[in-house]
């Protein structure tokens, strides 16, 4: 999960926050990106936000010479830490929260709920809890 506030921007309506629940989401002015910003200078896919190891990266495009976070310029893959500002453009992006996001496939999360779920009693769920045993075997 990675929560960010767009909290500086010519384009009023960008302003506020943003929540992913995923580790890794693209930035630029592409509409295939997480976060889409049609900015002058911003390219198609313009950087990109990582949670590796429970740490939270920033990483661009090869084109840019650069970005800036906090006021200074960087280069390269760079950490960042809660509260840091990111400046993409004319935007200025602030790292609020961020976590791993766990995924789990259909087959773990169906397994959890039937787990969860009390069997007695319900004939539908008994069924469906033999099927996955039959399955598993």
């Amino acid at each position: 999960m990675i929560k960010i506030e767009i909290i500086n921007s010519n384009d009023i309506l960008r302003l506020g926050e943003y929540v992913f629940f995923k580790n890794f989401l693209t930035i630029g002015s592409s509409y295939t990106n997480d976060l889409f910003l049609t900015l002058d200078g911003l390219d198609a896919i313009h950087s990109a936000l990582e949670i590796e190891e429970n740490k939270l990266f920033i990483t661009f495009n090869v084109k840019l010479d650069h970005i800036k976070v906090n006021k200074k310029i960087t280069t390269g893959k760079k950490r960042l830490v809660e509260n840091d500002i990111i400046r993409l453009a004319d935007v200025e992006i602030k790292i609020l929260k961020f976590e791993m996001t766990v995924h789990e496939t259909r087959k773990e999360i169906l397994n959890r709920k039937l787990q969860e779920k009390n069997f007695q009693n319900n004939p539908i769920l008994e069924v469906v809890q033999n099927l996955r045993e039959q399955n598993e075997r």
